[in-house]
């Protein structure tokens, strides 16, 4: 089943969850009719008077991050979305708020699984959503591995209006605690900044104890400080706790924000505060409750080495 599904495969709401006023959020649950589900998040975009939709590319994630908890579902990855999946979930979703607004300001592709690992079904997906004017724009968030970005830097490659892709560490040990499939951020660094020379591109380091520490604050310091000017901008996000993961918020975040924000000369730093952690709204935790698919056996018990 993994990689495929029926050509005529259809999509339907499972759930849906409001959050509270003025919020003015809804979290989608969608299942095919193989009974593969993924999530979608109605946003609302104060600055642009619009709403956006934080988009999944596949029915669960192969990728393993300790911060999600689509990782410690007891059915982490089913199969990649097909691009028509995907455009009649935004469907959906854009029916609920074009009498309001007219189109989606944007669709993020920022939920469950890597557009990534799915780049020619979320790419046929986005053009079709912006050809049929179903949103305005497409953004993409991935944890970006060499291979693939090097795919976008050919000429005739399609790009999104945007890219925010995660780092989370500031050498591979420390990165693939977080993220255990991830590359030396000293080598793909050099291949994001050339994506961030054809389109912006956002850095998202999420904050935990493991990455908060005093000599962290100089070792990403050092390894960013080269990249002044190319980056649109640094984001530090808090972590929100999900059931089964080893790391825990840092105790050190307003500290750390600090020092970076003052010692990342030539850098934009902003800090993303998690809403997630009192409506449970990270990636895979509405589907992980809805579904009762909750953390297997063992990974309560996973610890960070």
């Amino acid at each position: 089943m993994e990689g495929t599904s029926a050509p005529e495969n259809l999509v339907e709401v499972v759930s849906t969850v409001p959050s509270k006023a003025p919020d003015r959020t809804i979290k989608y649950v969608f299942k095919t009719s193989d009974k593969a589900t993924f999530e979608a998040v109605q946003l609302w975009e104060g600055d642009h008077g619009a709403y956006s939709v934080c988009m999944s590319a596949q029915a669960g994630c192969r990728y393993g991050c300790t911060h999600c908890a689509t990782t410690f579902a007891r059915t982490p990855f089913v199969r990649n979305l097909q691009g028509h999946e995907i455009v009649a979930a935004v469907e959906q979703v854009e029916a609920n708020v074009r009498d309001e607004q007219g189109p989606l300001a944007w669709v993020d592709f920022a939920g469950v699984g890597d557009a990534a690992a799915n780049w020619a079904h979320v790419t046929t997906a986005a053009r079709t959503i912006t050809g049929r004017g179903l949103a305005r724009e497409v953004k993409v968030t991935s944890i970006a591995p060499q291979a693939w970005v090097r795919s976008l830097l050919k000429p005739e490659a399609w790009l999104p209006n945007r890219f925010m892709f995660s780092l989370h560490g500031a050498d591979a040990a420390q990165r693939r605690v977080v993220i255990p499939r991830a590359d030396d951020p000293t080598a793909v660094l050099p291949l994001w900044a050339a994506a961030a020379d054809l389109r912006p591109v956002v850095l998202n380091y999420v904050l935990c104890e493991h990455n908060t520490r005093p000599d962290d604050e100089a070792a990403l310091t050092d390894l960013l400080t080269p990249y002044a000017g190319r980056f649109l901008l640094l984001r530090l996000s808090s972590f929100n706790p999900v059931q089964g993961s080893p790391l825990r918020p840092s105790t050190r975040e307003t500290e750390f924000i600090a020092a970076i924000s003052r010692e990342l000369t030539g850098w934009t730093v902003a800090h993303h505060s998690s809403a997630g952690r009192a409506t449970a709204s990270a990636c895979g935790q509405l589907r992980a409750s809805i579904l009762e698919l909750g953390p297997p056996a063992d990974a309560a018990n996973r610890d960070i080495g």
